[in-house]
């Protein structure tokens, strides 16, 4: 068994989770209309301004990658919406989700690296580099059995306004997808391109809007964060 693999199924067993009680949910009548769709995802791509982002972490020598993985997943755990998972007739509530994000090897492939998110921007930072330093090394791709995730991404070499994801047409595969693209300066501000991918059975337009809204305030507030 894999590192990886291991540790995925630690985390999917120590984490709490809550069942939804469908029948006095008052997104019943939404999840049932959704749910079954063959392609229940939809993706909204927006510009965000990480001028504040970018200033402090070239001050504090931090990674602007690691900076908004960490903060992705910070505001990710602030919207409840994004916590839910359908299995199979249910859905759960995870306590805390958990970033899952690429790491570019020396050979220009991927790997998957899957951590564990601590609020704390040190031990998140410490586990971090200890687990690309271990993504670095394997030449496998693999990602565990266990649905506490958002999937991240970044393609740092282009300046994108819209992008798909490649999926298995499974209506219960709901786990939420992120990517964002290249910098660019625009009015005195640093702006980024941000993928957001969720399923609709559990997310709406007005949760996205939320995580928009809370990742900003903390693009915005970093410095007193770390």
């Amino acid at each position: 068994m894999s590192l990886l693999l291991t540790i995925s199924i630690i985390l999917f067993t120590t984490d709490s989770m809550r069942t939804i009680d469908l029948q006095n949910w008052p997104r019943k009548s939404h999840f049932d209309m959704f749910k079954d769709y063959e392609s229940p995802h939809y993706n909204m791509c927006a510009d965000v301004d990480i001028s504040q982002l970018y200033a402090v972490c070239k001050k504090h020598s931090v990674s602007s990658y690691t900076a908004i993985v960490y903060l992705i997943i910070r505001a990710v755990n602030k919207v409840t919406p994004f916590r839910l998972r359908i299995r199979e007739d249910e859905v759960v509530e995870h306590d805390r989700i958990h970033p899952s994000f690429t790491v570019l090897r020396n050979d220009n492939t991927f790997g998957y690296c899957t951590q564990d998110y601590h609020l704390d921007f040190d031990a998140f930072l410490s586990e971090h580099t200890k687990r690309v330093e271990e993504v670095m090394a394997e030449q496998t791709l693999e990602s565990g059995p266990r649905d506490d995730l958002i999937y991240m991404s970044c393609i740092p070499w282009v300046k994108f306004t819209s992008i798909s994801h490649a999926m298995r047409l499974m209506p219960t595969d709901c786990i939420p997808r992120f990517s964002w693209g290249k910098y660019s300066k625009k009015d005195g501000r640093v702006e980024m391109p941000l993928s957001v991918q969720v399923h609709h059975a559990l997310v709406d337009g007005y949760d996205v809007g939320r995580f928009y809204h809370c990742l900003q305030s903390s693009f915005d507030d970093f410095e007193s964060i770390l």
